[in-house]
């Protein structure tokens, strides 16, 4: 079964602001962790953050929700539905039309070597995609498909209030991901959001940020990844400068752990390192 357009209802533009929606089966849940507010924020009948509007500000209009919660109250415009024959990890699903879905944004821990979480990571996005009808979206103006073939998307799941999680964000959220762009030219129009849930996700200790220990690592000036500390990585031999960093600042800027020096570094509570702080 392949991909077809939404309906017109749903493809309505989302260049209006609009107000996210929590379904009630979550609302609990995310009020227990929800923060205090401070002293620019309210909070409304949700129990979702929503910030007063300053005179003269210009609000959002590029229809993502600014709250820290995935979920939206109408799909992005040209969405297609779809549906989901296999789960590869959290990252990575196959529809039935055989395309490969790499969700866009994120990267989700690896199943082969395996890393920690990569199985809740799995499940997570099984449990929401694995042979149900999904939606997927292009970033405005981005590319649509990686060096491998895959798509490059947004995945969106129908909850039964008539409400959508963005299964991208809720990885992100639950701390099963951390924020992924492979190039500084591939451009996300969210990216200050997905920054936040993994921010808030790292500060809160969900999921694969529980145990997690800082620790040293380099970087240049222009890179989208950050390196092991030695500076002995193979995509660091034409690198001349090189700015040491810890690794929770790299990923607040919104790089990445190098898939090659660091793809098996093990950075918890059981590992001694140079530092010690412990989020």
């Amino acid at each position: 079964m392949g991909c077809v357009p939404s309906s017109s209802r749903l493809n309505s533009s989302l260049h209006e602001t609009t107000q996210p929606i929590v379904p009630e089966s979550h609302r609990e849940r995310f009020e227990k962790r929800r923060s205090q507010a401070n002293n620019q924020e309210t909070v409304n009948p949700l129990g979702t953050p929503k910030v007063k509007k300053k005179k003269g500000s210009k609000q959002p209009t590029n229809g993502r929700n600014t709250n820290l919660f995935p979920y939206y109250d109408r799909l992005p415009p040209k969405s297609k539905k779809c549906k989901v024959k296999s789960v590869y990890d959290g990252d990575t699903i196959t529809l039935y039309n055989k395309r490969r879905v790499r969700l866009l944004g994120i990267d989700t821990p690896e199943l082969q070597p395996k890393q920690a979480f990569s199985e809740e990571a799995r499940e997570y996005t099984k449990e929401r995609c694995l042979e149900q009808h999904i939606w997927i979206s292009f970033e405005t103006g981005g590319e649509q498909e990686d060096r491998f073939g895959r798509l490059l998307a947004w995945v969106w799941i129908p909850n039964d209030d008539g409400t959508f999680e963005c299964v991208n964000e809720g990885l992100l959220k639950e701390g099963l991901a951390s924020v992924y762009t492979p190039s500084k030219s591939t451009k996300l129009s969210s990216k200050n959001k997905l920054l936040a849930l993994q921010k808030e996700a790292k500060a809160s200790r969900r999921g694969m940020w529980r145990r997690f220990r800082d620790y040293d690592v380099v970087q240049t000036a222009y890179g989208t990844a950050f390196h092991h500390k030695d500076g002995k990585c193979e995509h660091l031999k034409r690198s001349k400068k090189l700015v040491t960093t810890l690794a929770s600042t790299a990923l607040d800027e919104g790089r990445h752990a190098c898939r090659t020096c660091l793809a098996e570094e093990d950075h918890t509570e059981t590992t001694r390192s140079s530092h010690v702080s412990v989020y």
